[in-house]
Protein backbone atom coordinates (compact mmCIF):
# COMPACT_ATOMS: atom_id res chain seq x y z
CA UNK A 1 0.00 0.00 0.00
CA UNK A 2 0.98 3.54 -0.59
CA UNK A 3 2.29 5.48 2.27
CA UNK A 4 -0.21 8.28 1.92
CA UNK A 5 -3.55 7.49 0.52
CA UNK A 6 -6.25 10.20 -0.36
CA UNK A 7 -9.36 9.08 1.83
CA UNK A 8 -12.88 9.90 0.60
CA UNK A 9 -15.85 10.82 3.27
CA UNK A 10 -19.29 9.67 2.14
CA UNK A 11 -22.60 9.73 3.65
CA UNK A 12 -23.71 6.63 1.98
CA UNK A 13 -22.92 7.03 -1.58
CA UNK A 14 -19.81 5.67 -1.90
CA UNK A 15 -21.12 2.27 -3.55
CA UNK A 16 -22.40 4.73 -6.21
CA UNK A 17 -19.34 6.99 -6.59
CA UNK A 18 -17.73 3.41 -7.06
CA UNK A 19 -19.51 2.75 -10.17
CA UNK A 20 -19.19 6.45 -11.36
CA UNK A 21 -15.79 6.70 -11.41
CA UNK A 22 -15.29 3.07 -12.70
CA UNK A 23 -17.81 4.45 -15.86
CA UNK A 24 -15.95 7.45 -16.44
CA UNK A 25 -12.30 6.88 -16.33
CA UNK A 26 -10.88 3.82 -17.90
CA UNK A 27 -8.74 1.63 -16.01
CA UNK A 28 -10.62 1.94 -12.81
CA UNK A 29 -10.87 -0.61 -10.23
CA UNK A 30 -12.06 -1.67 -7.20
CA UNK A 31 -9.93 -3.82 -5.27
CA UNK A 32 -11.58 -4.40 -1.96
CA UNK A 33 -15.15 -3.36 0.04
CA UNK A 34 -16.20 -4.11 3.06
CA UNK A 35 -19.83 -4.84 3.99
CA UNK A 36 -22.20 -3.47 7.02
CA UNK A 37 -23.05 -7.66 7.22
CA UNK A 38 -23.35 -10.16 4.39
CA UNK A 39 -25.70 -8.50 2.35
CA UNK A 40 -25.81 -4.81 3.91
CA UNK A 41 -24.76 -1.59 2.32
CA UNK A 42 -20.65 -0.80 1.51
CA UNK A 43 -18.94 0.56 4.50
CA UNK A 44 -15.61 1.08 3.28
CA UNK A 45 -13.77 0.28 -0.16
CA UNK A 46 -10.37 0.91 -1.87
CA UNK A 47 -10.09 1.60 -5.43
CA UNK A 48 -7.98 2.82 -8.06
CA UNK A 49 -8.61 5.57 -10.16
CA UNK A 50 -6.26 7.04 -13.21
CA UNK A 51 -3.90 4.67 -11.53
CA UNK A 52 -4.16 6.24 -7.66
CA UNK A 53 -5.34 4.47 -4.97
CA UNK A 54 -8.18 5.37 -2.89
CA UNK A 55 -9.57 4.47 0.20
CA UNK A 56 -13.82 5.32 0.82
CA UNK A 57 -16.25 5.21 3.86
CA UNK A 58 -19.64 5.63 4.48
CA UNK A 59 -20.11 7.99 7.40
CA UNK A 60 -24.29 7.24 7.75
CA UNK A 61 -25.77 10.47 9.10
CA UNK A 62 -22.82 10.98 11.71
CA UNK A 63 -21.00 12.91 8.75
CA UNK A 64 -22.09 15.95 6.97
CA UNK A 65 -20.43 15.61 3.20
CA UNK A 66 -17.99 18.08 1.94
CA UNK A 67 -15.80 18.08 -1.08
CA UNK A 68 -12.67 17.77 0.96
CA UNK A 69 -10.69 14.92 1.05
CA UNK A 70 -8.38 13.38 3.96
CA UNK A 71 -5.15 11.69 3.53
CA UNK A 72 -4.38 8.12 5.48
CA UNK A 73 -1.07 7.69 6.32
CA UNK A 74 0.10 3.97 6.71
CA UNK A 75 2.69 3.59 9.59
CA UNK A 76 4.37 0.49 10.98
CA UNK A 77 4.12 1.67 14.67
CA UNK A 78 3.21 4.42 16.86
CA UNK A 79 6.85 5.76 16.91
CA UNK A 80 7.07 6.17 13.21
CA UNK A 81 3.89 8.79 13.31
Amino acid sequence: MNKVTPFLMFNDQLEAAMEFYAATFPGSEVRKVARAGEDGPVSSAEFVVGGQLFLGYNGGSYFSFSEGVSLYVDCADQAET
